[in-house]
């Protein structure tokens, strides 16, 4: 907590600093500019200590600073910018707190703006990764609100334009990463509308794909959690094919044989991780949570032998 004490005092003091030069340059595009940027910095250390609604009055804040400087300077593009991305940061905190229907709009809203300065820049990959972005975030807000089948639309728009972008720069780390994600949370929708077949086609494209980012980088302890992360979704989705097929039939016991050799892959990464110190605090959870659905898996083995 000290170490997010220390980094809080210091944006404050940024802030504080940001603006006495805004107030004194109303008009300069610099010092607004920077008075954003201090909004929005103090907005990204809030939420580790918690303070959700302080984080999101300082994004508004920023957020408002831009539109201005946005809407007095309609040719610059990164005033524009910086107010999608705040949109979307305010999105993000409201998600956190579980406020998904004022997330999505906020993501909508980003979506807007992003979609419009992509048309006028459509060879920028970093300004379409920002679209596919908002269509992903926007999918994933729909899908806690609920409502998996209007989710998918988002997520199979933010996947053309991510198989686009790794397509013209196969070294393109970012495009590779999003590519992974928006197919798995792709199959996860399709998993909550009962889609198992349609799930298990694409939880496997994502674990080719998230199987060429961990061989590429070895070492990278993020890409070799998405695999292992891909493995077990992919092990839900034959397990629920198995636990759904009549029984006893040759199709379930081979199901959940594939489901548990899924499971096996998984836990054998997330236990490397663990042993190496290499797993995230968000992830801490994993290793019990597979070993416990792998154990699950092989008991409705033996009861089908």
């Amino acid at each position: 907590m000290g170490r997010y004490q220390e980094s809080l005092q210091y944006h404050q003091r940024h802030l504080d600093l940001s603006k006495e030069l805004a107030t004194s340059s109303p008009s300069d595009y610099k010092a607004q500019s920077k008075l954003a940027g201090a909004y929005d910095g103090l907005g990204d250390i809030l939420p580790s200590l918690r303070e959700w609604d302080a984080s999101l009055q300082n994004y508004n804040l920023s957020a408002i600073i831009y539109k201005i400087l946005a809407d007095d300077n309609p040719h610059q593009h990164t005033a524009r910018g910086n107010w999608a991305l705040e949109q979307k940061k305010i999105g993000g905190v409201l998600e956190a707190k579980g406020e998904f229907a004022r997330a999505s709009r906020e993501y909508k809203s980003a979506l807007s703006i992003d979609e419009e300065i992509a048309r006028s820049r459509p060879e920028d990959a970093s300004v379409q990764r920002d679209v596919a972005i908002d269509y992903s975030s926007l999918g994933d807000a729909i899908s806690k609100q609920g409502e998996p089948a209007v989710a998918i639309p988002n997520y199979r728009h933010a996947l053309d334009i991510d198989i686009r972008l790794a397509a013209a720069d196969p070294k393109d780390a970012s495009a590779r990463y999003y590519l992974v994600y928006d197919l798995y949370r792709l199959g996860d929708a399709q998993l909550d509308v009962s889609d198992i077949h349609g799930a298990i086609v694409t939880y496997r494209s994502a674990a080719s794909k998230a199987e060429m980012n961990a061989n590429l980088d070895p070492g990278n302890a993020l890409a070799r959690s998405k695999l292992a992360r891909v493995y077990s979704k992919l092990a839900r989705a034959h397990f629920a094919a198995a636990s759904s097929a009549p029984s006893p039939t040759t199709d379930k016991k081979s199901g959940l044989l594939t489901a548990c050799g899924w499971y096996q892959r998984s836990l054998t990464i997330w236990t490397d991780l663990r042993d190496r110190g290499a797993v995230r605090r968000t992830d801490s959870g994993e290793v019990n949570k597979v070993a416990e659905e792998l154990s699950k898996c092989n008991t409705e083995m033996r009861r089908g032998t």
